[in-house]
């Protein structure tokens, strides 16, 4: 069986809380830009766990990673 990106890079629940209501906090321009951040740092940089993970459309995280 597979293992999650959150659990190869142990990222708990909580952290994930607590940075799906950070990012509700930051401004739209720069709000796509951490999105793309948080998905290159704790995700291994894959928009589609992204969406699943904080519900964010998988184009505007992709969007922000080129930022």
């Amino acid at each position: 069986m597979k293992t999650s990106t959150l659990v190869r890079n142990a990222v708990s629940q909580q952290t994930v809380n607590l940075i799906a209501r950070s990012i509700r906090l930051i401004p739209w321009p720069v709000r796509r830009s951490a999105m793309g951040d948080v998905t290159m740092t704790l995700l291994d940089s894959k928009p589609r766990v992204a969406e699943d993970v904080f519900g964010r459309n998988r184009a505007t995280v992709k969007l922000g990673m080129n930022e």
